[in-house]
């Protein structure tokens, strides 16, 4: 059986575009990473509340929140292991550290220095942190 290499091509070509309209649609909007990212920097801000465990579970719930229907919008879910191996995991241990540490450093600038405003300026650093890391990431899935 021979296939005709015009019809191989038009065949490649339609499985191109369903797998671009495909990213397209799984691809997160501009809003979904402002809201993650203005609720991690709270997070990393929640230092400077006393007693703010209530407004932290109140965040990480509106977090799982967000993150749930923009994966029910798209129709998509995670994958357990990230297709852009190594990379992707060393991005996101790093990501963790940095969060870690400017959540530290925020709690020292309060607490060690007496700068009430040390919580908000390190999680005002990690809101754009994130939000640039995250659009970076969607534009490079829209291709």
């Amino acid at each position: 059986m021979r296939v005709d290499p015009q019809q191989a091509l038009e065949a490649i070509a339609s499985i191109d575009e369903m797998q671009s309209a495909a990213s397209r649609r799984a691809a997160p909007s501009v809003w979904f990473g402002v809201a993650v990212s203005v609720i991690a920097g709270c997070l990393v801000a929640s230092p400077i509340l006393n007693n703010g465990d209530t407004v932290t579970v109140m965040l990480i719930l509106a977090l799982a929140i967000i993150i749930d229907r923009q994966r029910r919008r798209s129709g998509a879910s995670p994958a357990v292991f990230p297709t852009r191996g190594a990379k992707s995991i060393v991005a996101l241990i790093l990501v963790v550290l940095v969060f870690l540490a400017l959540f530290a450093g925020g709690i020292i600038l309060r607490d060690a220095y007496d700068v009430a405003w040390g919580p908000v300026a390190t999680g005002t650093v990690a809101a754009i942190a994130l939000f640039l890391v995250s659009e970076s990431d969607r534009r490079l899935q829209l291709g």
